[in-house]
């Protein structure tokens, strides 16, 4: 972090505030009555993943896991024998989280890529099982760090999804059967954040960005000290 306020200092950039990214992209989608009556915000980065509850507008845990995007895409990668930017295309159009009906999806296209498939190329049911793995670790990490704040958000409050990797098709059903909790993928902006930002930059990836902008709009800090629970 140091180092990087050095970098922005050197361009004669004024660095105002820290905030962490998970909480600013908290900040961008969640509603007000997610942070009232409780929520968790899931932001699936290119390198991590990180888990933020909230409840009773107090930020009640922060929890970073070493699994993203990026780790999806190489996994493919290596297993299809491309590129990663292929790979990256692949997951992006055609790779599908596990899901009980999945199935029906089974038979939509097909992407060229796959260098051990006796016609180069991979359907997405190639994909699938390649992925879940993966997709299936990550859910377990974020269903252990769940039990473990258990008694800091209720039992109904409800999963937020974030991120670029948020988009994978089929990510959120399976994310909401493997945690027992309802869910929804971003973007869910409230109007005034929409309003002052624009609808064409209100998608899950760009969420941290959003909230930062908001914020510089209407010279606010997301969050005062006071309203933090120091867990």
């Amino acid at each position: 972090v140091q180092d990087l306020l050095q970098v922005v200092s050197r361009c004669r950039v004024r660095v105002d505030r820290l905030v962490p990214a998970a909480l600013a992209s908290a900040i961008a989608t969640l509603t007000p009555s997610e942070w009232a009556m409780g929520a968790l915000s899931i932001d699936m980065g290119a390198g991590t993943t990180t888990l933020l509850a909230v409840q009773a507008h107090r930020l009640r845990d922060i929890h970073a896991i070493a699994l993203g995007g990026n780790h999806l895409s190489f996994h493919l990668a290596s297993a299809l024998r491309t590129s990663v930017a292929q790979a990256e295309r692949i997951k992006t159009n055609c790779g599908i989280a596990p899901t009980a009906h999945a199935e029906a999806c089974d038979n939509l296209g097909r992407f060229l890529g796959a260098a051990d498939t006796n016609d180069g190329f991979a359907t997405r049911a190639d994909i699938r099982p390649i992925l879940a793995p993966r997709i299936d670790q990550l859910l377990d990490q974020l269903a252990e760090r769940i039990d473990a704040i258990d008694q800091l958000v209720p039992p109904a409050a409800g999963l937020v999804l974030t991120g670029g990797a948020s988009l994978l098709d089929g990510l959120l059903e399976r994310m909401s059967e493997r945690l027992g909790r309802p869910a929804r993928c971003a973007p869910g902006l409230e109007a005034s954040n929409a309003a002052l930002i624009g609808m064409a930059l209100a998608a899950p990836d760009r969420a941290v960005g959003i909230s930062v902008r908001r914020s510089s709009l209407r010279n606010e800090r997301p969050v005062s000290s006071s309203r933090v629970n120091r867990v």
